[in-house]
């Protein structure tokens, strides 16, 4: 079965040229956090800590109350073969 990802490895985003804005801005605050809300602030505090899906998955943890059972921690990841690899900012869900 193939994984799904919706991280991205060694890739610039950049502003598309016809975009009309000069800046970003950061989500308006309601009373219930937008999803668009909870993505700013998890980022905004923590750069580069985390990837795309540590993201997805840290709101549908706290949008479905899992907070408290489930949270983000380090792992390290090591790929044998033809060339070994280690990946240090990879995260695992724990339950513990």
């Amino acid at each position: 079965m193939k994984t799904h990802s919706t991280n991205y490895f060694d890739t610039f985003i950049e502003v598309a040229e016809d975009t009309k804005v000069n800046s970003g801005v950061k989500p308006p605050t309601k009373e219930k956090a937008s999803v668009a809300e909870i993505q700013y602030e998890l980022i905004a505090k923590n750069p580069y800590k985390y990837t795309s899906d540590d993201i997805f998955f840290q709101i549908y943890a706290d949008r479905n109350d899992l907070t408290n059972r489930v949270r983000l921690v380090p792992l390290l990841v090591v790929r044998i073969g033809p060339k070994a690899e280690v990946y240090t900012s990879a995260f695992v869900f724990s339950t513990h």
